[in-house]
């Protein structure tokens, strides 16, 4: 096993240990966690509005980097400041929460639509 490996199993077993506190945290504000990509230089989460009394995007981010006891550190070279969201496809906005080394959370949130407003 080369240090490479090694770094990525450390990395994996990291967001391992996280997701259940960050599915419990999403899920008392309204929202499902999904996993994406391949945890292999951060943990790439979706979180999606499940009901209609789900939060404002902004309070499960902060919610979601005390749970993991992290900081947000937002899209400083766009945007210029440290708690602005990166802009993405289909109204998606997302955050990166970190605390420190090499492991980063990157929480990308869908947007919240009034119930019954489909967007075809």
């Amino acid at each position: 096993m080369s240090d490479k490996d090694h770094d990525f199993g450390s990395l994996v077993s990291i967001y391992a240990q996280l997701l259940p506190s960050i599915r419990e945290a999403a899920k008392g504000l309204g929202y499902a966690i999904a996993v994406h990509g391949s945890m292999r230089n951060d943990l790439d989460l979706l979180a999606v509005p499940w009901v209609p009394e789900a939060v404002e995007p902004e309070r499960l981010v902060a919610v979601i980097a005390e749970a993991v006891h992290g900081y947000v550190i937002g899209d400083v070279a766009a945007r210029g400041g440290l708690d602005e969201p990166t802009l993405q496809p289909h109204g998606r906005r997302s955050w990166n929460i970190c605390w420190g080394g090499r492991a980063m959370l990157d929480l990308s949130i869908m947007p919240r639509l009034p119930l019954g407003e489909v967007g075809v």
